[in-house]
């Protein structure tokens, strides 16, 4: 406990976090109380209490996580492949988003939620603030790069595109996460694993750009 007490704070949140997102996964946010995450992280409730006011709070520190893990996989990515065919951008951002929802769900799971966007009071979060700001910045990324792709007559022209970016953020998430769901259905009706169904939804997707 003595060493505990001097690890710096963040140290405890990310525990606490890492712990209630286990839960959270397993039980749903809403089966989950503060009690939960206590025992699970190995706090007392007390203590629990001096680095997360409550369930909310808990919730918003992971979205953030969420954001901003997201926004550096793609970001990096897109980044590495600058002069590539738009084509092997938007499948690797396919695959990050693919393989993303495997290994981490539950913070997959946060990126498909409502996003707090009222900040003319003082009742939000910070985090729901800079979890805005990571998501702006994501659209701004793809919008970036269908700019790039209609320069350079690789998909058709489009004003407005931010709207076109956020639809496709929004329809890539959206087929995974509906591809998850209806797993069992799918396989048994055409055949084929999921994965091979996602390839064809994207491309779908992708032939809707050109």
């Amino acid at each position: 406990m003595a060493r505990r007490k001097k690890e710096p704070a963040n140290v405890h949140r990310q525990r606490i976090a890492d712990a209630a997102q286990v839960l959270f996964l397993n039980k749903g946010i809403e089966n989950t109380t503060m009690d939960d995450i206590a025992r699970e992280a190995g706090y007392g409730k007390a203590t629990l209490y001096v680095y997360f006011k409550d369930k909310k709070e808990v919730v918003a520190y992971l979205a953030l996580e969420s954001m901003e893990k997201i926004y550096k996989l793609i970001t990096s990515d897109i980044t590495n492949r600058s002069g590539q065919p738009f084509r092997k951008k938007y499948d690797a951002v396919c695959d990050i988003l693919v393989d993303y929802s495997k290994r981490y769900p539950f913070y997959f799971s946060l990126l498909q939620d409502n996003i707090n966007v009222d900040f003319d009071n003082d009742t939000f979060l910070p985090e729901e603030k800079e979890t805005f700001i990571i998501g702006e910045k994501i659209n701004e990324c793809l919008a970036a790069m269908l700019k790039e792709a209609m320069d350079n007559k690789e998909i058709r022209q489009n004003d407005d595109i931010f709207t076109t970016a956020f639809t496709l953020w929004l329809s890539m998430a959206g087929i995974i996460s509906a591809s998850e769901k209806k797993k069992e259905y799918i396989e048994k009706v055409t055949g084929e694993k999921v994965d091979v169904y996602l390839k064809k939804a994207f491309d779908f997707l992708y032939h809707s750009l050109l």
